[in-house]
């Protein structure tokens, strides 16, 4: 399915969603490029950084996609990762793991900008 959709230019973003005990806050794992695609990457963190209260753009790590192939902690490599499977199959450049801790975040995030005018409902 996300191939067919990649196919058609459907297919603009993928984020896999994980949970944590070790490590406090809410961030990216992302895919480091050599091209203008690293920029759009980090522009959309850019944009979560500003538009959460939680999220921790500088907790965030965007590796080299070479490095996928490189042993972890637990033995494993990151290829299995969705983010890096969807990258390498459908070569969406949005491609990320969002990380939150189970109880505990870091700091409020400085960046925040809240919305002004919205309805009571989403605020």
């Amino acid at each position: 399915l996300q191939s067919h959709w990649a196919s058609q230019n459907r297919l603009l973003l993928y984020i896999d969603f994980h949970s944590h005990a070790s490590r406090a806050g809410c961030f990216f794992l992302a895919n480091r490029f050599k091209s203008d695609a690293h920029a759009w990457n980090v522009a959309f963190a850019r944009l979560c950084q500003i538009n959460s209260p939680h999220f921790d753009l500088g907790g965030s790590e965007f590796s080299e996609y070479d490095e996928a192939e490189k042993e972890c902690k637990d033995g494993l490599d990151k290829r299995g990762s969705g983010r890096v499977a969807v990258f390498k199959d459908c070569r969406v450049c949005h491609s990320y793991t969002l990380e939150v801790n189970y109880n505990k975040s870091k700091t409020a995030n400085p960046f925040f900008i809240p919305a002004k005018g919205l309805p009571a409902w989403a605020e």
